[in-house]
């Protein structure tokens, strides 16, 4: 392999601890795998949006005006510098070949990220604002979630595609 591809991977999913809690989920193997063959870059849209950490959990809502960052507990608004963050820091880093993000994250989430109704009731599951971000800027970007890595199966088909998309095979 001559090309270590670059891959944006949430923060917390390499022990940092830059959860809302204060926490990290660590995927030991996970890293250990990334890094036998891509360059890591390490992300975190809500810190880097300057949400403290801790944080108090926000939250994906959908209202009449569209799709919004709550506080998880009270609804209130909040996070209203996270998508424009968001959208600095696609352009900012290096072009990746690839991503793995924090499932069900409101910024992470690709495809399952909680959306509730005004009432806090959990009306369906959609990409987070990062996520959101990532794919109006990099069309066809291979973007998974660590749940999506589990088996062997799974990490191959990841694989290939991230060198498929930097133009070698596998």
């Amino acid at each position: 392999m001559a090309t270590r591809p670059t891959l944006w991977v949430s923060a917390c999913l390499l022990g940092k601890p830059v959860r809302y809690d204060g926490g990290h989920k660590h995927q030991a193997g996970l890293e250990n795998w990334l890094n036998s063959w891509a360059h890591i870059v390490p992300l975190c849209p809500e810190v880097f949006a300057g949400l403290g950490t801790p944080r108090p959990p926000i939250q994906r809502q959908q209202t009449a005006q569209g799709d919004r960052l709550v506080l998880a507990e009270t609804g209130e608004p909040t996070a209203a510098a996270l998508p424009d963050a968001c959208q600095t820091l696609v352009r900012q880093q290096p072009v990746p070949a690839g991503a793995i993000l924090k499932a069900r994250s409101p910024s992470c989430g690709a495809g399952n990220s909680p959306l509730f109704d005004p009432h806090n009731r959990l009306i369906g599951h959609g990409d987070g604002v990062f996520v959101q971000a990532l794919k109006a800027r990099f069309e066809g970007l291979a973007i998974v979630d660590e749940e999506q890595l589990h088996t062997q199966a799974q990490r191959q088909a990841f694989y290939r595609s991230v060198m498929r998309g930097i133009g070698e095979a596998d």
